[in-house]
């Protein structure tokens, strides 16, 4: 699961025309960060630090991802940085043979990913945190480079 989430970032970057970094540690919660050069109001390059899950499908409500995360790992993503971080859960069907399929002409990978972001998140005490990551927000390329935008401007994720 984890080799597929990166994949499966890796190539929402890659149709987004950013490019993503692979961190070897993620003692700060961060997987990978997307990174993109363009003009913007503020700066003319950003980035964005990413923790990635992945799951079955069976977490997915009408309001959007029910993820549950142990206490030091939401903790991690609501330390504070330089970098603004999201989370972003790759849903899949439990039939690891369906995640994707490849030919001689394609590769297809299945999968829907939703994103949040991970400022201003409140602390808690308890062992593990249920965080909802909105039906709206799909992690894809378009959104991806709004994403971009908005902290390329000065703004938040």
């Amino acid at each position: 699961m984890e080799q597929y989430s990166i994949a499966f970032a890796h190539s929402i970057a890659t149709r987004a025309r950013c490019k993503m970094e692979n961190l070897r540690v993620d003692d700060e919660q961060v997987d990978v960060t997307i990174r993109q050069k363009a003009s913007h109001t503020i700066y003319d390059a950003c980035a964005v630090d990413v923790q990635l899950k992945c799951t079955h499908r069976d977490v997915l409500h009408a309001d959007g991802v029910h993820f549950k995360l142990p206490r030091n790992q939401y903790d991690g993503l609501r330390m504070r940085s330089y970098l603004p971080k999201i989370l972003v859960t790759l849903l899949v069907d439990e039939d690891f043979d369906q995640w994707m399929s490849h030919s001689p002409d394609d590769l297809l990978l299945r999968g829907q990913a939703y994103w949040m972001s991970t400022a201003g998140l409140p602390a808690t005490t308890s062992d593990s945190k249920t965080v909802i990551l909105p039906s709206a927000n799909r992690f894809d390329a378009d959104q991806l480079l709004d994403m971009l935008q908005r902290i390329g401007n000065g703004g938040t994720p």
